[in-house]
């Protein structure tokens, strides 16, 4: 039988359910709705082996979004200064947000042509990553994205599949605050890796402003 599934919804004072998203499978997919890329189109969910008969385990329906702008649960999380420069800033202040934390765990997770968005963080656990196609959005300056695979590694080598690393394929977009950089083919892996993309050294502490690679 396949892990539980678990989801935790926090709602604020106007009832939208957004604060906290815990997911934990085996194995996940998330992919995007045309008419809505987030979180609530979890999808196959499934075991190894399973092919092509998949057993699904769980999915998130019906999530409500909520932006900066809407929701007096989501201002009151930010100190005032950082709240007048995202009311001041389009870009963050209607952000769609899935949740003020995306917390997702699994032996892998593939994000195809997913969108989430965060206040502060997003945070993904498995032995072997793989974004593709996607979109990552942490609204605070001082957020992160933080990816945890076995080997704690990048695969350096855009377009490839390697175990226990996180890979990259298709094209990818990534923003915390004000910061935003793609990864769509070699040169921006490149350019991304050691700079917006920090490989953790095994006991450190995640970085700030960066999408971050750690050892589980």
């Amino acid at each position: 039988m396949p892990l539980p599934v678990i989801f935790k919804f926090i709602s604020d004072t106007s009832g939208s359910k957004f604060n906290e998203v815990i997911g934990e499978m085996d194995q996940v997919k998330i992919r995007s709705e045309r008419a809505s890329r987030a979180i609530k189109s979890l999808a196959s969910i499934f075991r190894d082996g399973q092919d092509p008969a998949l057993a699904l385990a769980g999915a998130v329906e019906n999530l409500t979004k909520a932006s900066v702008a809407a929701s007096t649960s989501l201002q009151a999380k930010l100190g005032s200064t950082e709240l007048a420069e995202i009311m001041n800033d389009p870009q963050r202040r209607d952000v769609q947000l899935d949740a003020g934390q995306v917390d997702l765990a699994a032996r892998k997770i593939t994000f195809d042509n997913a969108s989430v968005a965060a206040l502060n963080s997003i945070t993904a656990r498995a032995n072997t990553i793989l974004i593709q196609n996607s979109f990552m959005t942490v609204v605070q300056n001082s957020g992160m994205i933080n990816m945890y695979v076995s080997s704690g590694l990048v695969n350096q080598n855009y377009g490839t599949m390697v175990d226990g690393r996180v890979n990259f394929a298709g094209l990818n977009t990534f923003t915390i605050g004000n910061n935003s950089f793609a990864i769509g083919n070699q040169t921006q892996l490149n350019s991304a890796y050691g700079t917006n993309l920090i490989e953790i050294p095994n006991g450190g502490t995640p970085q700030a402003g960066k999408v971050n690679v750690l050892k589980l």
